[in-house]
């Protein structure tokens, strides 16, 4: 009799414990405005602690602050003084004047300026004599070699910012082979001199325009040759399409004492990207402490893809907040349009043919799949500025409201997969790297957040874009 009992004892509680957690319905919002219940699912323990699996090590992501600690800055002390004398006659430059004094016929080359100060002219003389021109020059030291550089516009249709200065006893030229990233050419060019960065050193700011956007260098020499703050790991610099020089400004954002460049750019034409849904984009850069990175926003969402695309940007970008607020519209708002790739085909194809497009059923396959991502990055929004029971509730709402649908659903188990290898460690690195692998082992979910039929100016996702915390 004792052995009975013992053992329906042990039963009870083997059952006990096998039993799933029971969870309340939940009221939600709906894309119609209208609340629903949700009825309540069974869904895996918020705190199970699963296998040690192996885990892919993640690329690191650069930050920074858009507020730069202008306390860290050092001012480069100035170089020796260069010595570029070179002796004999130099060649005589011809400026055909006109009678106002203001123009010249035939261009002088910028050879022959590079040929005439390395043959014993002086800048000094050259300078007097291109006063006497109508012609965009400046003489300054931005070598930081106590000797003055020459700065000078060419080029009538397409222009170029040519930069002569002292290098190991001659005149060199940019920007034949001497520029880290692009050049400097464009149909209209100006430039500024500025010391951008606060290091003692001026930088020429390049501001280029012409029939496919805005073109911004900002050269600062490095001791050997001229590179641009501006440009990125490829080496490509700053470019906004559909911007004009109206558009570029130069201004302290955040008052740090650096200031910060502004590039907008208009919608693209329609005609160009045939039924791409387009935007008007805006780039701010800011100085890191190395080179100038951009923040980019496009204007107000049209359609529930961007919302979810622009929140993403948001929370890369630090920005909480905001990232926040534009996935709640992705769950909740009925003013966001629908997409898919049905409808950019049959849109581009009335953009083609010049005819209307004719009225589509919308897509019911779109909000499930991108309502619950939106769930599941406002939990990893909690989790990383330290909310963590807020993250649970969002959990917990997630798998109430998608856990059965068969287009949410696996966005649930990739918030399962990264909650459950959280739990174990209580980092981050840990909870991303499960999440990725699983959008690596499933990459159909990320067509549905941005690939090719979202657009131009949609961003094409990889596995790492889901989870971009460390």
């Amino acid at each position: 009799m004792k052995r009975f009992l013992i053992g329906l004892l042990s039963g009870i509680l083997i059952m006990t414990a096998c039993a799933p957690a029971t969870v309340e319905s939940t009221i939600l919002p709906s894309p119609s405005g209208t609340p629903t219940v949700v009825p309540a699912t069974l869904t895996p323990s918020l705190t199970q602690i699963p296998p040690t699996r192996t885990i892919t090590p993640l690329p690191t992501i650069p930050t920074f602050t858009p507020t730069f600690d202008v306390s860290t800055i050092v001012t480069v002390t100035p170089g020796p003084r260069a010595e570029c004398l070179s002796k004999g006659a130099p060649p005589q430059i011809n400026f055909a004047i006109f009678p106002s004094g203001k123009k010249y016929v035939g261009h002088p080359t910028i050879d022959e300026f590079l040929e005439f100060l390395n043959s014993g002219g002086h800048l000094e003389e050259l300078a007097n004599d291109l006063k006497q021109i109508d012609s965009e020059f400046e003489v300054k030291d931005i070598t930081n070699d106590q000797l003055p550089d020459l700065i000078i516009i060419s080029g009538s249709v397409f222009q170029t910012v040519n930069i002569l200065w002292c290098q190991g006893g001659k005149y060199s030229l940019f920007p034949k082979d001497s520029v880290e990233g692009e050049t400097l050419g464009s149909d209209q060019v100006k430039f500024e001199l500025h010391d951008l960065n606060q290091n003692g050193i001026s930088e020429v700011l390049s501001i280029g325009s012409g029939r496919t956007g805005l073109n911004v260098n900002i050269l600062e020499w490095n001791g050997i040759n001229f590179h641009d703050l501006s440009a990125d790991e490829e080496g490509i610099n700053a470019f906004m399409t559909y911007a004009a020089r109206d558009d570029f400004e130069v201004r302290d954002l955040n008052n740090d004492g650096i200031p910060e460049f502004i590039l907008k750019g208009s919608p693209p034409q329609s005609r160009d990207y045939p039924g791409d849904p387009l935007r008007s984009q805006t780039a701010i850069y800011y100085w890191s402490g190395k080179v100038y990175s951009p923040m980019k926003t496009f204007s107000a969402p049209q359609y529930r893809f961007q919302a979810v695309q622009d929140g993403d940007l948001q929370a890369l970008q630090g920005n909480y907040s905001e990232a926040t607020k534009l996935y709640q519209a992705a769950i909740s708002s009925n003013k966001l349009d629908w997409w898919s790739k049905e409808r950019f085909e049959h849109n581009r194809e009335a953009a083609i043919n010049f005819t209307t497009p004719t009225v589509l059923a919308p897509d019911k396959t779109e909000y499930p799949r991108l309502a619950a991502y939106a769930y599941y990055r406002i939990m990893l929004l909690h989790i990383v500025q330290g909310h963590e029971p807020d993250a649970g509730t969002v959990y917990k709402t997630l798998q109430q409201k998608f856990g059965n649908d068969p287009y949410g659903h696996p966005y649930v188990e990739m918030a399962i997969a990264f909650w459950e290898a959280y739990q174990s460690t209580h980092k981050m690195y840990t909870g991303c790297a499960a999440a990725i692998q699983y959008a690596a082992e499933h990459p159909e979910i990320l067509v549905p957040l941005g690939s090719d039929y979202h657009g131009s100016q949609s961003h094409i996702y990889v596995p790492a874009d889901v989870c971009p915390f460390r």
